[in-house]
């Protein structure tokens, strides 16, 4: 399962998103006019089991997901409003329940800190980069899932920011089998960003 989704600053996103397809290293972006300012990119990277939880809850549909951050990365302070954040991660989970698929869903956002986000597992507030969507995951015919997304963002503001994929799991199952857990699988994903970051002018 792949997505690419572009948010906030459509306009010079899609811009940056065609030089960079096309090898280019200069971009345009909405919230600064002038053209090939250069780009500065810098890496950054979860690593190796970096996985912040092992379970996630299966919950009820309809009633209040449980929100779980499985990777957060620093990015440190933004320079200018206009960096561009490219943000991908992949996920593999297990699912031992044979009575029913849960559907496992998820998207990569930018929060404030990995602390608080990690400390208020049942909502995580931020700034999606990804939109929330995901699958059902099988016993009988997966067993294992592994979930990909990427997407980009204009960043508006100048403060610290940190890149985290959140995941949740769900089923209308879920009130007559409580307890049921998806599992995930220790160094088999992780979440790589890359950042151009604006210098303005």
């Amino acid at each position: 399962m792949g997505q690419f989704t572009i948010r906030r600053g459509a306009a010079g996103a899609a811009l940056f998103v065609v030089a960079l397809l096309a090898g280019q290293t200069f971009f345009t972006t909405e919230t600064n006019a002038r053209r090939d300012q250069p780009a500065a990119p810098q890496a950054f990277n979860s690593g190796s089991n970096s996985e912040l939880v092992t379970l996630l809850p299966v919950t009820k549909s309809g009633t209040p997901d449980i929100h779980r951050v499985v990777y957060c990365v620093d990015i440190g302070t933004v320079p200018a409003p206009g960096s561009i954040i490219y943000a991908t991660a992949e996920l593999e989970v297990t699912s031992d329940i044979a009575s029913y698929p849960p559907l496992v869903s998820g998207h990569i956002v930018l929060v404030e800190s990995c602390e608080a986000a990690v400390a208020t597992p049942g909502t995580v507030t931020g700034t999606d980069i990804t939109e929330a969507n995901g699958e059902n995951c099988s016993y009988a015919v997966q067993h294992h899932c592994t979930f990909v997304k990427s997407g980009v963002l204009v960043v508006g503001n100048t403060s610290r920011h940190f890149v985290a994929l959140v995941m949740h799991a769900a089923s209308g199952y879920a009130a007559w089998r409580l307890g049921d857990v998806v599992k995930v699988e220790p160094d088999y994903g992780r979440l790589g960003v890359i950042v151009w970051f604006w210098s303005g002018g």
